[in-house]
């Protein structure tokens, strides 16, 4: 039984690299994986299918992760988000702005496993007690 099976993550970061990373790390867990390489294209892919949880870069071409985040908050506001930035001086500034989980990089891959299945776990409770 795997039951992040309708689960989807998306992941937001201009860096195939780490794109990719993660791609392979929750597919390796049976998790749904979308990418998007900027903002336009993460707005575009939770209108056309709203994922459960989003792991958004900071330091984005088009867009930076804080104006990403309010477009996303403002289209879907129930989804989680967790910014991943490897600026200190922004996790500060979005600690004091949004209630948000916030990982440095370079960050561990176990970490962000566990963050991911802690507040997909959650999420599943949260939506059981309300169908209830």
């Amino acid at each position: 039984m795997m039951p992040q099976d309708y689960q989807c993550v998306l992941i937001v970061d201009d860096s195939a690299g780490i794109r990719r990373l993660l791609y392979e790390i929750f597919c390796n867990e049976g998790y749904m994986v979308e990418m998007a390489a900027n903002g336009a294209e993460a707005i575009k892919k939770v209108c056309d299918r709203a994922p459960s949880l989003i792991f958004l870069d900071f330091r984005m071409p088009d867009m930076n992760g804080l104006e990403i985040l309010e477009e996303l908050k403002k289209i879907a506001p129930q989804i989680p988000i967790v910014m991943v930035t490897a600026y200190s001086e922004q996790l500060l500034q979005l600690n004091k702005c949004c209630h948000i989980q916030l990982i440095s990089k370079p960050f561990d891959l176990n970490e962000i496993l566990e963050i991911a299945k802690g507040i997909l776990f959650s999420q599943n409770i949260k939506e059981k007690i309300l169908a209830g």
